[in-house]
């Protein structure tokens, strides 16, 4: 659901914007994940899937769009990107949770996605610069 509305959305206001605004539903959702319960925190960790896959083919569009002439190789450097910082993530989670309790460790992780907002607003005010100075 994320990913269909992500691109379709992407379509008709840009793709930097639906990123930086799926990434910072993200963050509401994750931190509504864990301060509701029942089927409120459900919608929640609904939301927090729809926000994920509302950002993720969004990048690996714009890596492409960044870099036509090899889409291929773009796509692989955004996916890779985004895996292998989520795979050692994971287990720094997992390690936090053994530690100490599941919630504590997902609430570590909260302000991850702001990282990705900072840097899809960063791209929008380069990207108009250039747009403007291109006229």
């Amino acid at each position: 659901m994320g990913s269909l509305s992500g691109g379709v959305l992407s379509d008709r206001i840009g793709r930097a914007p639906v990123a930086a605004f799926s990434l910072l539903l993200l963050i509401i959702a994750q931190w509504l994940m864990l301060h509701l319960s029942g089927p409120w925190q459900i919608l929640a960790i609904a939301a927090v899937g729809t926000s994920i896959g509302g950002s993720f083919p969004v990048t690996i569009l714009m890596a492409q769009e960044v870099w036509p002439q090899r889409m291929g190789l773009a796509s692989a450097i955004a996916m890779g990107l985004g895996w292998i910082p989520a795979g050692i993530g994971s287990w720094v989670v997992g390690e936090i949770a053994d530690r100490t309790s599941l919630t504590y460790a997902l609430s570590t992780i909260i302000y991850i996605p702001s990282i990705g907002v900072a840097a899809a607003v960063l791209f929008i005010l380069l990207f108009r610069r250039t747009e403007n100075e291109e006229v």
